[in-house]
């Protein structure tokens, strides 16, 4: 019977309509075949395993439909095949997420033979290795934060941290509040929080162990750069003096040859006073008296050097050693005393009176001949006294006091006349003048040299 809802037969153009239809459908089948191959080259490791079953359904139903249309577009099959092919492959989508889901599942059930493995894991690599097994992604990296806030990888590289769009995720372990180490994931994982969660709490105790290694390792470095960077001779000392290791930028410094010192003893390989003094500093330094600081001397090569050691313990039953040469110090202080007391025996035995002062006038010591007219003995009686209380008399002590600030303000070199006192209870003349020099520790200080010109007047 005809159909109500004919308008007109017209099979041309039916059969026209049918293949533009078929071709349209062939087509965007196609487009969504190579969607999902792009969607799954660009994709990460870890997100592939997660779309697996997604991605593999989603090809079946679009494949097995091109295949359909393309068929059926030959009279291959009947009518209803390319829907029935359709059908099936979209009733695998819902499997293909419960699939899915159950590999969720079964990935968080491991987690307790993980653990067991992190508890193996004796190195950071391994332990890297086990916490990829557990969250499925072979790219994880694991980072540790050391006290400086610097990021460092399992080989103590540094490493930074995961912007926010690159693709990868920082999940932070953290200890009493504060982080200790970051896992370095893909961003995919986020969409299974129960799972990371489960990973990283799981792992946090070892992955605090490796940080506190890491952090040992790192100060470690620094300290044994900072060691070696010292130019000083090291010696690592058992508490019998038995040397253990030593550090010397030349060989030549050392008092004995380089092969004859790991093994030997202080008291085998240095003088007898040398050996005790530092022997004794030993046992001082290992029975908790702090740093000891020795002086000695050694003869190397024909020529007496004299050094100066630091001892410290660097361990229970360990002493370090700091050794350096301080021989032209010595020498330099050694030559400056025999200046001085030239200076202080010319000084002491001139015809001229000589007296130091500070910029207040105080006296800090005088010469022979000022002893002998004042009546004054060069000691700690007058020494820190005013110069015009012990030496000028009362009459001028004023003029005095205003020609020698003069002196002061003018750079010295000027010379006056004043009355001083002396030993007899008299006043004698005498022309004098103030000039500065450097005391000790470089302080400013005046010398007042005079003349008794008495006789002239």
């Amino acid at each position: 019977a005809p159909s109500a809802f004919l308008v007109s037969e017209q099979p041309a153009l039916a059969d026209a309509l049918d293949v533009a239809f078929r071709g349209i459908a062939f087509a965007v089948t196609i487009a969504i075949v190579v969607t999902l191959v792009r969607r799954w080259r660009g994709a990460t490791p870890a997100l592939r395993r997660a779309l697996t079953p997604v991605f593999l359904s989603a090809f079946l139903v679009a494949g097995a439909l091109a295949v359909g249309v393309a068929l059926d577009s030959f009279d291959r099959l009947g009518p209803e095949t390319p829907e029935t092919i359709g059908l099936l492959g979209l009733l695998g989508v819902p499997v293909a997420f419960l699939l899915g889901l159950l590999r969720s599942r079964l990935a968080r059930a491991e987690v307790g033979r993980m653990v067991v493995e992190l508890g193996r894991a004796r190195e950071s690599q391994g332990l890297r290795a086990v916490l990829a097994r557990g969250l499925r992604d072979p790219t994880l990296d694991v980072a540790y934060k050391l006290d400086d806030d610097t990021w460092i990888d399992a080989d103590g590289e540094p490493v930074e941290l995961p912007l926010e769009d690159s693709g990868r995720t920082a999940t932070f372990v953290e200890h009493e509040g504060r982080h200790v180490a970051a896992v370095l994931h893909d961003s995919s994982l986020l969409a299974e929080p129960e799972l990371l969660d489960a990973v990283t709490a799981a792992a946090s105790l070892s992955l605090q162990n490796q940080q506190r290694l890491h952090a040992l390792a790192a100060g470690e470095g620094r300290t044994r750069a900072l060691l070696d960077a010292i130019p000083d001779l090291m010696f690592r000392i058992a508490p019998d003096g038995t040397y253990l290791a030593y550090k010397a930028e030349d060989t030549r410094d050392l008092v004995t040859p380089a092969d004859q010192v790991v093994g030997r003893t202080v008291r085998e390989r240095l003088p007898a006073e040398a050996a005790d003094t530092i022997m004794g500093a030993i046992d001082a330094a290992l029975g908790g008296e702090g740093v000891q600081t020795v002086e000695y001397e050694l003869t190397i090569r024909g020529r007496r050097r004299q050094y100066e050691g630091r001892i410290a313990a660097s361990a229970e039953d360990e002493a370090l050693l700091i050794v350096r040469e301080i021989t032209e110090r010595k020498e330099a202080e050694a030559a400056l005393r025999a200046e001085r007391d030239l200076i202080r025996t010319i000084v002491d035995t001139a015809p001229s009176l000589f007296c130091g002062v500070d910029p207040e006038g105080r006296i800090v010591r005088f010469n022979r001949r000022l002893e002998e007219m004042s009546g004054r003995d060069d000691n700690g009686a007058v020494r820190g006294r005013l110069f015009r209380d012990v030496f000028v008399t009362p009459a001028d002590a004023d003029e005095w006091e205003r020609r020698f600030r003069e002196s002061i303000a003018t750079g010295g070199g000027e010379e006056y006349e004043n009355a001083w006192r002396t030993a007899d209870g008299g006043e004698a003349i005498v022309a004098w003048s103030a000039n500065w020099y450097a005391g000790e520790n470089g302080a400013d200080r005046y010398l007042i040299s005079g003349s008794d010109v008495t006789e002239r007047h």
